[in-house]
């Protein structure tokens, strides 16, 4: 019986030459597994990874400020306002409910009831709410967004129900280089019912806004029942949910770094091997010729 007392691991080596064949083959496969990936990712047209997303639960506040307009057949709307210049309000209530217990409102239930003069029938109602909305997981991003609904019928109402979520609209990818506060700044005041088509125009044209999706109405008819006193009551309850937000952002230069490498080195491993049996046919098959030296490892 015989069996393998000690080995010695034989390396072959071949040399050659700077300018020969051998050398030019070298040199071209080498190169070729550098660039070859690079010019592949560029085809495909995701070298760089200049934009990303992720989700995120926004920290959203409401901000203890609101604005109702409800529309008759009269040309001024009536307002129900927080600046004491809408003398229909009688009741605002809030709750905001964080149900994952995360230190962030997942829900915002509002009640506004109102007092209106039963001669001017409601067909028309816009809600407007400001909110502190921040962002801080990948991005810091603070700004003052406006929750705003409408609903109009063709019947009078004395009540109106909302469902619905709330989204962030992006028209460009956040910075997150820094600190952003460009939209931290109060949009309702005393003469918002006055300026709204500037107040709206500005909102609309802000890179990131806030806005209600998935809306859902319920509206009461008139029940044609007013108190002695020749007023009726419009009640308006919302219950909004503030789900996790898409983000879109720029990415950083190590980012960019990152997205290239996680693409580039599994291509460039591929093409490794290949170029490696390119190499071990080419020069053990003395397809060009070289100089084959035979190295024993020592111990």
């Amino acid at each position: 019986m015989v069996y393998n007392v000690f080995s010695i691991p034989v390396v072959y080596k071949y040399k050659a030459h700077f300018w020969s064949e051998a050398s030019v083959l070298h040199l071209f496969l080498l190169g070729l597994n550098i660039v070859l990936p690079v010019v592949f990712l560029y085809e495909t047209k995701d070298m760089w990874k200049k934009f990303d997303v992720y989700r995120e639960s926004p920290s959203i506040e409401f901000q203890y400020r609101y604005l109702v307009l409800f529309e008759s057949h009269h040309s001024n709307p009536l307002s129900c306002d927080s600046f004491n210049t809408g003398r229909y309000c009688q009741e605002f209530q809030v709750h905001e409910s964080d149900l994952d217990r995360d230190d962030r409102a997942d829900t915002l239930t509002v009640k506004i009831r109102t007092v209106l003069p039963a001669s001017e029938p409601i067909y028309a109602v816009h809600v407007f709410l400001p909110i502190e909305y921040k962002i801080t997981t990948v991005c810091w991003f603070q700004m003052e967004g406006l929750i705003m609904t409408s609903y109009t019928s063709f019947h009078p109402g004395s009540a109106l129900e909302v469902f619905a979520d709330l989204e962030l609209h992006q028209k460009t990818p956040l910075p997150c280089t820094e600190r952003d506060l460009t939209y931290n700044s109060s949009l309702l005041n005393e003469n918002s019912k006055n300026e709204l088509p500037k107040l709206l125009s500005e909102y609309s044209e802000r890179n990131v806004i806030t806005r209600l999706a998935n809306e859902q109405f319920i509206w009461t008819k008139t029940s044609h029942n007013t108190n002695n006193s020749g007023f009726t009551s419009f009640t308006i309850n919302m219950n909004l949910h503030y789900p996790q937000h898409e983000i879109l952002y720029k990415t950083t230069f190590w980012q960019m770094i990152k997205w290239f490498l996680v693409q580039y080195l599994p291509v460039a491993a591929i093409l490794f091997l290949i170029c490696k049996r390119i190499r071990k046919f080419v020069f053990t098959n003395n397809v060009i010729s070289t100089v084959q030296m035979i190295h024993s490892s020592k111990y």
